[in-house]
């Protein structure tokens, strides 16, 4: 369903220069619930407590059943029976998708005051950007076409300098700069399609390294 951070190969040559850190204050890396506003609320807080993969599949549920209806087919019943599944696991949990995608979708565009104009190291995959060749969307995991993208605090819209080489897409890297706070929407390229993706934060990248745990 989705191709997680965790699970691909670490890339083993590092690309980039260093930048000057004169007028920054030095975040040696962050996660990326921290470009998240702290959790006000139990579902919140359940959410951000669980593992990359149930994130991944808490935000399919919420995907397909308030923004894909048309795609459940009442003779797709595997997929009824995957999507019945999950809601009945996350139940027992005591995580209600309904209300989680209310509080997501209220706060979705909101940033983290604690991480602005700091120079960051933020693990993740680098899309390209339809007709932008400098431009790329800085995400923590690369879903498919009819996936749905992570919420706009959870993505970076980066400046590539020239003469940087970068990895392709599909590899996760380190992506180090300084973030700043600047809401869009880019259409970027997956391999099977494209996706329009809302961000909130924006950065110029300054180097790029290998991902290491």
């Amino acid at each position: 369903m989705r191709c997680l951070l965790l699970c691909l190969l670490l890339l083993s040559v590092t690309v980039g220069s260093a930048a000057n850190l004169d007028d920054v204050e030095l975040v040696k890396a962050v996660e990326w619930q921290d470009l998240s506003l702290p959790g006000t609320s139990p579902q919140e807080n359940l959410y951000q407590s669980f593992s990359e993969a149930d994130k991944g599949l808490a935000g399919w549920v919420v995907y397909m059943k308030e923004t894909q209806p048309e795609k459940i087919d009442s003779d797709d019943a595997d997929l009824i029976e995957d999507l019945n599944k999950a809601v009945e696991n996350f139940k027992a949990r005591g995580f209600d998708w309904a209300e989680y995608r209310d509080i997501r979708n209220s706060g979705a565009g909101k940033v983290n005051p604690a991480v602005l104009k700091k120079k960051v190291d933020l693990p993740g995959f680098l899309l390209p950007v339809e007709g932008k060749e400098n431009m790329r969307v800085l995400v923590p995991w690369i879903g498919k076409a009819h996936d749905p993208p992570p919420p706009a605090n959870q993505t970076v819209l980066v400046t590539v300098p020239e003469e940087m080489n970068l990895p392709l897409p599909s590899l996760p890297v380190f992506a180090s700069g300084t973030l700043q706070a600047g809401s869009g929407t880019s259409r970027v390229r997956l391999e099977a399609g494209s996706i329009e993706i809302k961000t909130a934060y924006t950065m110029k990248i300054s180097a790029v390294k290998a991902y290491e745990e």
